[in-house]
């Protein structure tokens, strides 16, 4: 940073210093070194710039900030800053002169994959070749590279085909090398794949990978690819030894699910395909493409390769994954906070509020002056014990009173640095300057105040117990209840919430200090890093640190307790997966924990009673009991089967006959269940060829029914809707089903009426099929 009053080193040097170090440091021809002048701008500054090529590959920016973009000016900045950009490994590839930059930086990795593949390499030569060629094109296409490849099988005598094999075979693995790589470093950063923002990039990234093992039968997996990586980048990188473990289970559970995205998807794809034979397609259209990826996971190539089988064609853009990842960029959860219609105008020369929350936040009350009254509703005060709502914790409450009135405070915001009172009540009788006594709920606060303290705990045993990978995706504090979203990539088991709930409990018992203080934001990130904003990033220079003594540090602006002891007992309730990557964790905190187990324990108490048992023997108890009722359902199952067969015989025994069918009609007042009858009537049904029988069950509406035929007289025509349509002719029933089963419900009507009406709709629809 040069500023007006020191200036350190500018343009010259920069390029002075590049220089030295390509030239003199590594040795680098000075006629090979080229500077490009062009011009950089972008997030509202700007200025002149070097792009640093050797042998036409672009090595270092040098960029010279000068200048602001206000209202698509440029103007000149009181400070010039050097902003310089070094490409490491790409500097490591000039130096290497291997062909391609894979070689340079996971060469080892790319070898042990063709040895343990047993696959043919390019020759290093031709591959070279290839990728100046490539490299000079302006854009690839499919024709232009496989007319580059035509010429080179040519140049070289190779088989055209297995020359395009090879070469297109060393470019997945290229791409599979460096996808797992990727996917490797944005797991260990903390990424959980997932279906929304960054967790669905890592997963894009993670089903591109394996689709080109299942497409080229490569016979490996990325998790193969990024095993191997693992040694190899930890030298560099030593926090992915400390992540190994999680990151592989993470591949693991992404790959079982991709087998079953392609095992379902193959039918998805299927079904789709009958509906464009059906109206007369012969092409996939891309917005289909997108929604098989984008809502079931299906990789277009499989799409491609299930539809041409059936004679769909499918084009897949070069784009496609990049249109996809586009689609989910800048995704995010938006809070919607209550509106007021108070704008920054009308705050405008009021001084900034002083934040006694913060100075003294377990005092209850405080006199304040008034500064401005805003329609009647809106109080701004020179300082306040209020703490304004934010940071996933709610605004105190409380009431607010003075010589001639008073009235309650039901919300707070924070609008710049003033602190906005939402009231009911009658400030009329307030003046400017006048005081004001103010007194916060206190035992609200300090429930707040544990549930954001647990927040912090919580979050940190989380971690220590699931691994790195966990960050916070969302938290809310309130009087009753308090919870915390964090990513993980499965479900939380039972031994996972004991475990997070002990941790977390014993460092409330330890209670450990939670100091506050400020800290500059650079200061801060070097201290601590970026796990500083597990609650998101803070956009201030100064950043109110939350300490929690050797366990938990983050930037926070919400109010806490001075130890973690004062939390009190933490007792996880419930446990929920809200979406695909993000667990729910319930708890409650201090008095609360305690009577939530108090209410547990009278519950127990109860079951002790009901069971009676001994408290201690209330397990034992219960499963006395369901053993009791499976054997009583047992039992019952056997007797109810006497029963349907005993029935079925009657009913086999009181048939009648109507030419060649038998029918039969049965008020059934043993059984009373319809899937019961359903078995009976079969059952009854079972030694007769043509026959059909209804069964009808007592109910306060009228009768339940069922009509059932046997499959031989359903063969010769007779269907038992047709029977169905014709006793509606007659009688107020409902129902449907299919040709052998129907059922439903007549109407009230006379018993013998209704024996009448079934017995002719019998016949009549007999002697129709005849």
């Amino acid at each position: 940073f040069n500023t007006s009053k020191e200036r350190v080193y500018w343009n010259e040097e920069t390029v002075r210093y590049s220089y030295e170090f390509f030239v003199e440091g590594l040795g680098i021809d000075e006629e090979e070194l080229i500077y490009i002048e062009d011009w950089w701008s972008g997030g509202g500054n700007a200025g002149e710039d070097f792009e640093v090529l050797i042998r036409g590959l672009e090595v270092a920016t040098l960029v010279f900030m000068q200048y602001r973009v206000v209202d698509g000016k440029i103007l000149e900045m009181d400070n010039k800053i050097v902003d310089t950009g070094y490409g490491l490994e790409r500097i490591y590839w000039l130096l290497r002169g291997t062909p391609t930059i894979y070689d340079a930086i996971l060469g080892g990795v790319i070898d042990t994959l063709y040895s343990r593949l047993g696959l043919r390499r390019v020759d290093e030569e031709i591959l070279i070749e290839v990728t100046r060629k490539m490299g000079l094109l302006d854009t690839l296409t499919k024709e232009n590279i496989e007319a580059i490849l035509a010429t080179l099988a040519q140049k070289y005598g190779l088989e055209r085909k297995d020359f395009e094999r090879d070469v297109k075979t060393q470019w997945t693995i290229y791409r599979l090398v460096d996808h797992a790589k990727t996917v490797l470093l944005m797991l260990a950063d903390g990424l959980v794949p997932s279906n929304t923002g960054g967790g669905y990039l890592a997963r894009l990234l993670i089903r591109r990978a394996m689709r080109d093992c299942i497409v080229l039968q490569l016979g490996l997996s990325i998790y193969d690819i990024i095993e191997l990586l693992i040694p190899k980048l930890s030298k560099a990188f030593p926090e992915l030894e400390e992540v190994k473990d999680s990151v592989l289970e993470m591949i693991e559970i992404e790959e079982d699910k991709f087998k079953r995205t392609i095992k379902t998807g193959r039918r998805l794809i299927q079904r789709r395909i009958k509906e464009y034979t059906t109206k007369g397609i012969r092409k996939f259209n891309l917005e289909d493409l997108i929604l098989l990826y984008d809502s079931h996971g299906v990789p277009p190539e499989i799409v491609k390769e299930e539809a041409e089988k059936l004679g769909i064609k499918v084009e897949v853009p070069p784009d496609f994954y990049g249109r996809l990842a586009s689609l989910h960029e800048g995704e995010a959860v938006v809070a919607k906070g209550i509106e007021y219609k108070i704008t920054p105008e009308m705050l405008s020369n009021i001084q900034p509020t002083r934040k006694v929350y913060y100075e003294k936040p377990h005092i209850e009350e405080i006199t304040a002056k008034v500064l401005k009254v805003i329609d009647g509703k809106y109080l701004v005060l020179d300082r306040t014990i209020f703490y304004p709502e934010g940071g996933g914790a709610p605004a105190d409450t409380g009431v607010i009173t003075w010589r001639r009135g008073s009235c309650k405070v039901v919300d707070v915001q924070s609008i710049g640095n003033v602190i906005v009172h939402v009231c009911e009540g009658d400030l009329s009788t307030l003046s400017t300057g006048e005081e004001v006594h103010c007194k916060v709920d206190i035992e609200r606060r300090k429930s707040i105040m544990r549930a954001h303290t647990a927040t912090h705990v919580i979050l940190a045993a989380s971690r220590a117990v699931l691994g790195k990978h966990v960050w916070q995706a969302g938290a809310q504090k309130s009087e009753d209840s308090a919870r915390l979203d964090i990513t993980h990539f499965k479900r939380l088991s039972g031994e996972d919430i004991e475990k997070i709930e002990e941790l977390a409990n014993r460092i409330i018992i330890d209670n450990r200090a939670v100091n506050v203080y400020e800290l500059e934001r650079n200061e801060a990130e070097t201290k601590y890093g970026f796990t500083l904003y597990q609650g998101g990033v803070v956009p201030e220079k100064v950043l109110r640190i939350i300490d929690i003594e050797n366990w938990d540090a983050e930037a926070c602006c919400g109010l806490h307790c001075s130890s973690t002891g004062e939390v009190g007992l933490v007792k996880i309730v419930r446990t929920e997966r809200i979406q695909d990557g993000v667990e729910r964790i319930e708890f409650l905190t201090g008095m609360k924990s305690l009577r939530y187990l108090q209410s547990i324990e009278e519950k127990l108490k109860e079951c002790s009673l009901i069971l009676n048992r001994p408290l201690g023997e209330v397990v034992i108890g219960l499963k006395d009991l369901l053993e009791e009722n499976r054997r009583l359902r047992r039992e019952l199952r056997r007797l109810t089967e006497q029963i349907i067969e005993s029935l079925a015989s009657r009913i086999r025994s009181t048939m009648e006959r109507y030419k060649d069918m038998e029918f039969g009609i049965e008020v059934l007042k043993e059984i009373t269940d319809l899937d019961q009858a359903i078995k009976l009537a079969f059952r009854a049904l079972a030694t007769s060829r043509n026959g059909v029988l209804a069964l009808l069950i007592p109910v306060k509406e009228g009768y339940r029914f069922i009509i059932a035929l046997t499959s031989q007289i359903v063969d010769r025509g007779l269907d038992a809707r047709s029977i169905l349509k014709n006793l509606q002719r007659t009688m107020r029933i409902f129902g449907g089903g299919k040709e052998d089963l129907v059922q439903g419900l007549i109407r009230e009507i006379e018993l013998e009426e209704i024996i009448g009406n079934i017995k002719r709709a019998f016949k009549d629809e007999y002697d129709r099929i005849q």
